[in-house]
């Protein structure tokens, strides 16, 4: 069917968000694997832990990797399906279920994105750090969190309001 033109721009720009939501996520998983060998290596070679390790992992470099690819990875149509029963049915039947779907889907996402703006704010505006060994700002684990969830529910609303258009189910697309 194709898109109208409004539509194509508006997705060029959310696939460059989505393209450096991967790339960011992918290189929070690589300094991830660096920093927890480089910390192995530490604690069992030379019996010098890094003791920032758990805090930067846990509380940044994993939620970058979990949640900065989430809307690429439903635009590629990676993410697991239970589609046995929907391929049975007629295509308009699935694209009618899809937007319902997609409208659910981004009422829960819309509340999360509103919910880790809200503390990203907070923790900001507070001035708030994670206790530990080094003072690590709190906003900046909520800001990851918001950034994504935000960026996918964009997504979804976009999906949803031009799958009627476009007749393109997100199953069909597997490509970047």
């Amino acid at each position: 069917m194709g898109e109208p033109r409004p539509f194509q721009r508006s997705e060029r720009v959310i696939r460059i968000f989505e393209l450096a939501g991967l790339w960011l996520g992918g290189t929070a998983m690589v300094l991830m694997m660096v920093v927890v060998a480089v910390d192995a290596l530490m604690r069992y070679a030379f019996n010098a832990p890094l003791q920032w390790t758990y805090d930067a992992v846990a509380q940044y470099l994993l939620v970058a990797a979990s949640v900065l690819g989430l809307s690429a990875t439903f635009t590629n149509g990676d993410h697991i399906r239970i589609d046995l029963i929907s391929l049975m049915l007629p295509r308009r039947a699935r694209i009618v279920i899809e937007v319902a779907m997609s409208l659910l889907s981004f009422a829960v996402i819309l509340g999360i994105s509103y919910t880790s703006v809200k503390l990203t704010w907070h923790a900001w505006s507070h001035n708030e750090f994670i206790p530990g060994y080094v003072k690590w700002p709190l906003w900046l684990g909520y800001g990851l969190v918001a950034a994504g969830a935000v960026l996918f529910s964009i997504r979804l609303a976009y999906y949803t309001v031009t799958l009627p258009w476009t007749g393109e189910l997100v199953e069909d697309k597997h490509t970047l």
